[in-house]
């Protein structure tokens, strides 16, 4: 299993450094070089797990998305209770139960989706069971109006049936097993390709895992140009990039917005750095000198 993630590794560090081009639409806002996502599985944690990470994140005032087995919580609801001023994702019902059909995968979402919904969360994201996804979760997720999926891998999210694909980079997991600690230093590496590629850095792991090698990666990633996100605000933010549109014309870069929201906090991405775009309404564009 471990090599597995080396493998993953490895992709990541080769592919990064193809994503990039002399003037184009930065990734993300505000100047940032990369988005960092921090998500957590929450199946088998209990309220001393999740209060150390609550505490944590707060320690560093670090955003973060649970995804969330809501039929493990079933008559034990107030475990999730600190999770309130965090986002709370939808990991389906009952992970050892996850069906391949549309229509068993849905109901799986729903029921969920129902339950996080009763104890006052607003589940937007999915991340699938043992990250099986497929055609019919995207199009079950479509169908019940979700934002994203947080299921697989790459450098930067996709749009597909309406659904943002939000990937994963690497699991965190393999690296507090002492068997496996001297690989940690690949984990860095992958973060830093992924940075130099203006990628996005889904990790995850679980509460019950967190300790101070986790909270040493926090920091590092507190010391780059990161915008550390949930996983709803990188999804929305990759919809409205998506509506953007770039045409050089002689000294002068032309974006144009073809959607029907107004974007804000866009830039481009140039050999001199980062050019701050004003705000552009639907159907408008903005003119800079490159």
């Amino acid at each position: 299993m471990k090599y597995g993630y080396l493998v993953l590794l490895v992709l990541i560090i080769a592919a990064s450094g193809c994503i990039g081009e002399k003037v184009q639409i930065s990734n993300w806002p505000s100047g940032y070089d990369v988005a960092a996502v921090i998500t957590f599985d929450v199946e088998q944690a209990q309220t001393t797990d999740i209060i150390r990470t609550v505490d944590l994140l707060e320690k560093y005032d670090a955003k973060a998305t649970f995804f969330v087995v809501a039929g493990y919580y079933e008559g034990a609801e107030e475990i999730l209770k600190p999770l309130h001023q965090f986002e709370v994702g939808n990991k389906g019902w009952d992970q050892s139960t996850w069906p391949a059909d549309y229509e068993g995968q849905r109901k799986s979402i729903k029921r969920a989706h129902t339950m996080l919904t009763k104890q006052g969360f607003n589940p937007r994201g999915f991340r699938a069971p043992y990250l099986k996804s497929s055609p019919e979760t995207l199009a079950a997720l479509s169908d019940l109006k979700y934002s994203y999926s947080a299921s697989e891998t790459g450098l930067l999210p996709t749009v597909e049936e309406g659904v943002v694909k939000l990937p994963l980079s690497v699991s965190y997991d393999p690296f507090w097993n002492d068997d496996v600690k001297d690989y940690l230093p690949l984990f860095y590496m992958a973060f830093e390709k992924t940075l130099d590629a203006g990628g996005v850095f889904t990790f995850y792991t679980m509460p019950e895992n967190v300790d101070s090698r986790w909270e040493a990666f926090l920091k590092h990633l507190q010391s780059r140009n990161v915008w550390v996100a949930t996983g709803s605000e990188v999804s929305d933010w990759w919809k409205l990039r998506s509506q953007l549109s770039l045409k050089i014309v002689g000294d002068t870069a032309v974006v144009t917005n073809n959607g029907e929201s107004s974007v804000s906090g866009a830039t481009l991405t140039t050999k001199k750095g980062f050019i701050p775009l004003p705000k552009i309404a639907p159907g408008e564009s903005a003119r800079v000198k490159i």
